[in-house]
């Protein structure tokens, strides 16, 4: 029965803790801690005879709920149901959510002998409500060494340095030098993380302002331009190698074309040659041919002979068989035959057998006609 009653006990609690809407916290400037009201765990007959007691903590969102027991131990605790012995607990509130706060103008000497005010904005947030509870004036605590920093970087850091740490492409250090200093101090590196730094308001010489504006703008026109030459010099060396391969393309081209040009030249040569040959070749043996033909004739009609007949129709009989070899539709085409190793370009081919044989029967006719 008693299990029973004190779940019945518990159940109840929550119950009439459900009925109650958590509305959002608001802290004000420079706090991140708000006391909330003190919240009661009855002694009364229920725990008596139950034995059962507690609370519902209702939390907003935006908070962490940090509920101290009455032996003095602080506890984080989430919203809900919590079975505790009865009596007081002090509930505080701690904001969760990412906060930013000006510093003070801190105004130091830089280490070029230039006198600089400068103000930052940090971006900050809770990470460990307890510690953060354990710090007398938390916020307050972290502004007053982050403005201790501001002037330490001031003094630790030339004009110019500081000035470049304002652009985008050098926040990172500023951002690295307050970030160490930060994790150096062990409370207050556990109680909050710094998620940001900027540099807000920067007041120095005007007249090295002044210079350093100018000396800026110079550098971004210089950077242009040389970006332009650049890029123009990148254009030209590519349309010096586009003209370039076609120059070598075209002189290919040529070189091949003239090549061509010389092997037709050539072949052209060589079949005039060829052709001259063969002419002459033709010539000479219709000159020999018409000289057999002619020395037969005039066998033919002679009616003195200082030789025998006999004699004289054998040897027309075998020059008239050589004649009939030496036939055209006969004749193996020598124009395939090799020139010979010895021979000249244009002169004409030696005689062939059959040629060489008519001439020695022609000439031995002729002398027995004499």
């Amino acid at each position: 029965m008693f299990p029973f009653l004190r779940m019945q006990v518990l159940r109840g609690i929550e119950i009439r803790g459900r009925h109650f809407v958590a509305s959002e916290i608001k802290f004000d400037k420079k706090q991140v801690t708000k006391l909330g009201e003190d919240i009661y765990a009855p002694n009364n007959w229920a725990w008596w005879f139950s034995g059962a007691s507690g609370f519902y903590l209702s939390l907003p969102s935006n908070v962490w709920g940090i509920v101290t027991y009455p032996n003095g131990i602080l506890h984080n605790l989430e919203g809900g149901l919590h079975e505790v012995d009865p009596g007081v607990y002090k509930l505080q509130y701690v904001d969760q959510h990412e906060r930013h706060e000006y510093t003070d103008q801190v105004s130091e000497m830089t280490t070029d002998g230039e006198q600089l005010t400068l103000s930052i904005l940090l971006h900050y947030r809770v990470i460990n409500p307890l510690v953060v509870l354990q710090i007398d004036r938390p916020v307050e605590t972290l502004m007053a060494n982050i403005q201790a920093d501001l002037a330490q970087y001031i003094r630790t850091h030339a004009h110019n340095d500081i000035a470049e740490s304002s652009n985008a492409q050098d926040a990172g250090k500023i951002q690295q030098f307050f970030h160490e200093r930060h994790m150096k101090r062990n409370s207050l590196s556990r109680a909050f993380h710094i998620s940001n730094i900027e540099l807000k308001d920067f007041t120095g010489d005007a007249e090295y302002l002044k210079l350093r504006r100018n000396r800026a703008l110079k550098f971004n026109q210089d950077e242009i331009a040389a970006e332009e030459l650049s890029r123009q010099r990148e254009f030209e060396r590519i349309n010096s190698d586009h003209n370039l391969e076609l120059e070598r393309q075209r002189a290919a081209a040529q070189a091949e074309i003239t090549a061509l040009q010389g092997r037709i030249l050539d072949a052209t040569k060589s079949r005039e040659i060829e052709l001259e040959r063969i002419r002459m070749k033709d010539e000479r043996r219709q000159n020999l041919l018409i000289n057999a033909m002619t020395t037969i004739r005039l066998a033919m009609e002679h009616t003195s002979y200082t030789r025998s007949t006999v004699e004289i129709k054998g040897i027309i009989d075998e020059l008239l068989v050589a004649i009939m070899s030496e036939s055209p539709i006969v004749e193996k085409d020598e124009a395939d035959t090799p020139p010979q190793v010895n021979q000249q370009p244009g002169a004409p081919a030696p005689l062939s057998p059959s040629e060489e044989k008519i001439k020695t029967l022609t000439n031995t006719l002729r002398n027995l006609l004499k």
